[in-house]
């Protein structure tokens, strides 16, 4: 039997992609950048809200285009990351089913964590709004401190260790391509969500083996 699940956020956990793009779109807004569909958004997001910017400002409807300075860059990241906070639960939920597989996962005495490319602020916020009571603790982006990020496995060995468990013991569950590459960069098993952010095919283009279509599905990978 599996000792803990590290479980990633965005697509797995949540169904977050409308405040996501709500907010990129805002920052872009504010600063006359064109908005972006959040199909757009949904294929730019899982590497952090970092990411997710540079993404968005390097689309091609974004006209002209004309590389933003690092200054100017920070200042729009630090006015994402402190709108995303601020509305990082307008539209947000848990899929159907998790909160229930989480509480059951407490009660067979299995540890979780979150580890996920979302700031630590934002990261924290939700998983004390929703998840307080049913999952042990929360990584959140933590680069300063010299924590790599996903598909680096450091803050999935960071959750490990704060667990007490090994790789051995875990079982990691995500639902993008950079969590199929966190797994074996961290050398677990994974397990692969259907319900998230990628399709069937991109997950099994980036080597996903096992994939569920409902939480309860999680189970047998746990023995």
């Amino acid at each position: 039997m599996k000792k803990a699940v590290i479980f990633d956020l965005d697509g797995t956990l949540l169904d977050s992609i409308r405040d996501l793009a709500g907010a990129i779109n805002e920052i872009l807004k504010r600063h006359g950048y064109v908005t972006l569909p959040v199909e757009t958004v949904n294929s730019y997001v899982g590497n952090g809200l970092s990411m997710l910017l540079k993404r968005a400002l390097m689309d091609e409807r974004q006209q002209p285009a004309v590389p933003v300075t690092e200054e100017t860059f920070r200042e729009y990241l630090q006015e994402l990351i402190t709108y995303y906070h601020d509305h990082c639960m307008d539209q947000t939920a848990p899929y159907p089913g998790i909160m229930e597989m989480l509480k059951t996962l407490k009660e067979a005495g299995i540890k979780t964590a979150i580890v996920t490319n979302k700031n630590t602020l934002a990261a924290t916020e939700l998983w004390q709004q929703l998840f307080k009571e049913t999952v042990t603790l929360v990584v959140g982006e933590d680069e300063a401190h010299g924590i790599r990020k996903k598909p680096e496995p450091d803050m999935v060995m960071e959750a490990l260790q704060r667990l007490n468990v090994t790789p051995e013991e875990a079982v990691y569950v995500g639902d993008s391509e950079v969590d199929v590459q966190t797994a074996k960069n961290a050398n677990m098993d994974g397990v692969f969500v259907l319900w998230g952010f990628r399709s069937k095919e991109e997950l099994e283009r980036a080597g996903a083996e096992c994939m569920i279509q409902t939480p309860r599905e999680l189970y047998p990978f746990l023995t």
